[in-house]
């Protein structure tokens, strides 16, 4: 067998390209899918969906995979609402809804939106028969 200083680059560069391709298959690995559902039904009962993000992970990217509009509930003429929020222990974390003036997101755009260990809910806005399916990545949290 060759010394080290005597391989060839070229089995250099595939060695190097290999060890890149494994450490990059060790973190898709580590990172994981989370589908989440809530809706109200006709009767206006909301059917929030509870989740809970582990010590030492966080979830991002989050996108939506659907999100279908309700009647309201309390006889408003506006017409059909779409929209959720997601809550920890009380507090609104997220609100995002469909308006006349467009898509509000707040306090930040659901794509920048990164939540940190906790247990939290999802609750489709409360409208008849309103329903939100959001998609996100479950990851190790980087360390500083």
């Amino acid at each position: 067998m060759l010394a080290p200083e005597r391989w060839p680059v070229r089995n250099l560069l595939k060695a190097g390209l290999l060890a890149v391709l494994l450490s990059g298959a060790a973190v898709i690995f580590k990172t994981q899918g989370l589908v989440l559902s809530a809706s109200c039904g006709a009767d206006c009962n909301p059917a929030p969906r509870a989740f809970t993000v582990p010590p030492g992970h966080r979830a991002s990217q989050f996108q939506i995979q659907s999100l279908r509009a309700g009647e309201p509930c309390s006889g408003e003429k506006e017409g059909p609402m779409a929209g959720f929020s997601i809550r920890k222990e009380g507090d609104t974390v997220l609100v995002y809804y469909r308006s006349a003036k467009g898509l509000v997101s707040d306090p930040v755009p659901l794509e920048d939106l990164t939540l940190e260990p906790g247990q939290y809910k999802l609750l489709a806005i409360p409208a008849k028969g309103a329903a939100v399916s959001l998609s996100c990545a479950l990851s190790p949290a980087q360390e500083k």
